[in-house]
């Protein structure tokens, strides 16, 4: 692999081009920054590039040009129509109409072109360097994907998907890894653009939620709403039959022997976003894949976040501590104590640890 020695201008180009064809929302300061690195990295699984690890080499830059001018979105067509329409400006190219398709005359405008300002390879082809000299000629027809602001919040990206011939391929990262690369810019974002989750205590819950599926040592134990209706209503208490539990578990006798644990009732938190990435089609382009891993956390969240006050709720109007009741709160007890267990990360609406018990609802 041969890394290509980058400097600002071309990072402003790499910069630029992800934000079309990705939707990244880079800032196109022609920096190298940590999620410069991660978007660079989505666009080489998406590709099928050979390297994968967030630098741009020759075939990563080759899938860049490639999905910059040909590429069946929305990003390629706008792209290719200010290429036309900047060649227009810059010289005597009246024939070429922006009609966002590379065909014969415009490359034959862009050969000219690269003649006129002395380029070493007449290509017909717009790279980095063609770009820049392009802007440099046209520097008040703004080019498409430039975003001096801050690295998001950014627009609805422009493209709907990559070119269907970089499209066909198998994501060979393991979902871990594709969570991790997500969580991370999904961190930045939040980080970055607060007011991408209006509400700063679910905000950090968030945050606080993802970092710890992140690193996959954690007690990932949740109920959901219905669950912890369940239990608190006495499914899985001893003497009760299967058919008034109403519940899946394949247990061989006809009436359960003994009370059924909390846990029987809970789901891992780590495990339900792994299976909701797992179901992502490897045909989506990076930008759809994002927004479907953040629509994934936000409804774990809520899932979550509903579990907790159902509980909350059944605790405090509970009649008496025992029973179902008190094993409830037991449970419940036991891990909003723990810093280890995902439901340390929700707070009440004041910003503050849910309290533990039959207080604090």
């Amino acid at each position: 692999m041969t890394v290509i020695n980058h400097d600002m201008n071309y990072v402003g180009w790499v910069q630029r081009s992800l934000n079309r064809i990705t939707g990244a929302g880079l800032r196109t300061d022609g920096q190298i920054s940590k999620l410069y690195r991660m978007w660079v990295m989505e666009f080489q699984y998406g590709s099928s590039c050979g390297t994968r690890d967030g630098s741009v080499d020759r075939i990563t830059q080759d899938a860049i040009i490639r999905n910059n001018l040909c590429g069946s979105t929305k990003g390629s067509v706008v792209y290719v129509q200010w290429v036309q329409q900047a060649l227009g400006i810059a010289g005597s190219f009246a024939n070429v109409l922006p009609t966002g398709i590379l065909d014969k005359p415009t490359k034959d405008a862009i050969r000219k072109f690269q003649i006129s300002v002395n380029h070493k390879h007449i290509d017909g082809i717009v790279g980095p360097k063609t770009e820049l000299d392009l802007i440099r000629k046209v520097p008040n027809l703004v080019v498409p994907g430039f975003y001096p602001g801050h690295s998001i919040p950014m627009p609805d990206p422009v493209a709907d998907r990559l070119d269907d011939t970089l499209d066909q391929h198998n994501d060979v990262r393991g979902i871990d890894q594709r969570i991790d690369n997500w969580t991370n810019m999904l961190l930045e974002r939040l980080t970055t653009s607060p007011g991408r989750i209006a509400d700063p205590v679910r905000r950090e819950g968030t945050k606080c939620m993802i970092r710890k599926i992140q690193f996959g040592h954690y007690d990932y134990e949740y109920l959901t709403k219905e669950n912890a209706f369940k239990v608190a209503q006495g499914h899985g208490e001893k003497g009760k039959t299967k058919e008034e539990l109403d519940l899946p578990y394949d247990l061989p006798d006809s009436e359960y022997k003994v009370d059924l644990p909390v846990s029987k009732f809970t789901l891992n938190a780590r495990n339900q976003l792994r299976y909701k990435v797992g179901k992502f089609s490897n045909h989506m382009e990076s930008k759809s894949l994002f927004k479907h891993y953040e629509k994934a956390v936000e409804e774990l969240y809520r899932e979550i976040d509903e579990g907790i006050k159902q509980v909350k709720y059944q605790i405090h109007n509970s009649g008496i501590k025992a029973g179902s009741y008190k094993k409830l709160e037991e449970w419940y007890d036991s891990k909003i104590g723990n810093s280890n267990s995902i439901i340390s990360c929700f707070l009440d609406p004041s910003g503050n640890p849910w309290l533990g018990g039959r207080t604090g609802y």
